[in-house]
Formats: structure tokens, sequence, C-alpha cells
């Protein structure tokens, strides 16, 4: 329900259109290196979601760190920042 305030429509209603608005749908060997942060208990957004990213990206041979965060959901994932920050920083 989410993605249908962004593009007007439900992914079953048009599932090209809603695949071809993911960014992992526009990875190239071009990209730029990529810092992946996720809760693994996140709800919202599924932890499977990033894992399918990190292997689109390594498929295509563009650079990518992780740092997965083993409690907390979605929103509470940035309730302490300073670790994520400073191992993207990095």
């Amino acid at each position: 329900p989410y993605i249908n305030g962004y593009t007007g429509f439900y992914r079953d209603q048009n599932l090209n259109l809603y695949i071809e608005a993911s960014a992992s749908s526009k990875v190239n060997a071009l990209a730029p290196p990529f810092f992946l942060y996720h809760a693994i208990n996140d709800e919202l957004v599924e932890f499977a979601q990033q894992s399918a990213f990190e292997a689109k990206l390594k498929e295509k041979n563009v650079e990518v760190k992780t740092h997965n965060i083993k409690f907390w959901g979605h929103a509470t994932a940035f309730a302490l920042p300073d670790e994520p920050v400073e191992k993207g920083i990095e």
C-alpha cells in the first residue's frame, strides 16, 4: 500500500512498471559503491529486499558493504545512528 502512494497503482495492477520503478532494475557496472544498512527485524521493508539488492550489485561487480542490525525494526534501527554512520563513513 505504501508504493501505491508513489506510483498511483498497486503492484499487481502493473507489475512491469512496478519492476521498472525499482532501484534494483537500474543497477549496472557503472554504479558507485554502495553501503546498505538494514534492520533484520524490519517488517515494513523486509530484510530479503536488502539481500536481493546486494546480490544484484555483486552480480554487476559493484562494491557493496552492509551493516545489519540484528534487533529492532524499521524506525527504531535509526534511533541510535552512531554505529551505522561510522560504518558508512568507513
